[in-house]
C-alpha cells in the first residue's frame, strides 16, 4: 500500500473519529481516489489493527464499534460513503494505539 495514502488516512483517524465521506474530502485535490479506492486501503488499516471502524448515530452521537467480521460489507455499502443526514447512522474510523505509533512511525 502507498504509505502516504495510509498516511493521510490516519492522520485524519487520530485527529478525531472521522466518517468514511471525511476521508474522501481528504483526497478532493485527487478525484480519481473514489471510495473504491479507499475501499481496500481501510479494510487493509482495519485488517492490520490500525484503524477501527464505528456506527455513530450523527452527527457525532454515540458511537458502537463495527465488528471486525462485518467490516466488510460496511465499507461496500455505498451509502455509508455519502454525508448522512441527522439522526441517520454514519461510519466513522478512529486510529488505535498501534496505529498512531505506526503513523509517528511514517514521520521518523
Amino acid at each position: 500500500m502507498n504509505t502516504g495514502f495510509e498516511k493521510t488516512i490516519l492522520f485524519a483517524a487520530i485527529e478525531d473519529y472521522v466518517g468514511l465521506w471525511e476521508l474522501l474530502w481528504e483526497f478532493a485535490d485527487q478525484p480519481e481516489i473514489t471510495e473504491e479506492e479507499m475501499r481496500p486501503a481501510i479494510a487493509d488499516l482495519t485488517q492490520r489493527g490500525l484503524i477501527k471502524l464505528y456506527f455513530c448515530r450523527e452527527p457525532y452521537g454515540e458511537l458502537s464499534a463495527v465488528e471486525y467480521e462485518g467490516y466488510e460489507d460496511v465499507l461496500a455499502n455505498l451509502q455509508n460513503w455519502v454525508v448522512p443526514g441527522v439522526n441517520q447512522t454514519g461510519i466513522r474510523a478512529s486510529a488505535t494505539k498501534q496505529g498512531e505509533a505506526y503513523c509517528r512511525s511514517l514521520l521518523e
